[in-house]
């Protein structure tokens, strides 16, 4: 895994682009402390698209609103980095946390990490979420929520058909489970790290 924090980015329009880091976790690379600066740096590409600078992006030539012209305009993910940095910043702190989740499955699961990204908590009124994908291809999306109330929401919004996932709810926390691999060891790594969770 690489040292870099990843941030989730992706999708047409702020809804759309943020509903797309949170399924598809499309990501750009942030520096190692998890933070870029945007008002003094180009914004970095994004896997597989090229988000324009604001010195290039084209300037209205009306005094009417105007919609952005892509949906990775500068503003756009100028905000949604914003976003995602306020989500880090204020964590709830309650146990399970995403990070003692990562830890024991990574421990006890045999979880081998092949990248880590934060993703939109927003989208399912969590507060922060962090995602993990295995060697294995088992994709875990852990979120953190002010209380056990709004866990349950959460926990129904991510609830979807997707096949071989499973969204699953400890106290404040939820943890989706999905085998996207379709090998034996990955249904066995999905088995163990939903167990663990289960009983934490």
């Amino acid at each position: 895994m690489s040292s870099s924090r990843n941030l989730a980015l992706g999708g047409a329009g702020a809804v759309a682009l943020a509903l797309v880091a949170f399924s598809l976790g499309r990501r750009v690379e942030a520096d190692k402390a998890g933070q870029t600066n945007l008002s003094s740096t180009p914004i970095p590409s994004v896997k597989a698209a090229t988000i324009p600078s604001a010195a290039s992006a084209p300037v209205a030539s009306s005094s009417a609103p105007q919609e952005p012209t892509s949906p990775m305009d500068p503003g756009i993910v100028r905000d949604l980095f914003a976003r995602l940095q306020a989500e880090r910043d204020h964590r709830p702190n309650l146990e399970p946390t995403a990070n003692h989740v990562f830890d024991l499955v990574k421990a006890k699961a045999g979880v081998e990490v092949e990248e880590q990204l934060q993703v939109a908590g927003w989208m399912v009124g969590a507060k922060f979420c962090d995602k993990v994908r295995s060697t294995k291809d088992v994709h875990i999306v852990v979120c953190e929520y002010a209380d056990e109330a709004a866990a349950m929401k959460g926990q129904k919004i991510a609830t979807n058909a997707i096949a071989r996932r499973e969204v699953l709810r400890n106290k404040t926390t939820t943890c989706a489970v999905h085998q996207a691999g379709e090998t034996p060891a990955a249904a066995a790594q999905a088995a163990r790290v939903k167990d663990l969770f289960k009983a934490m």
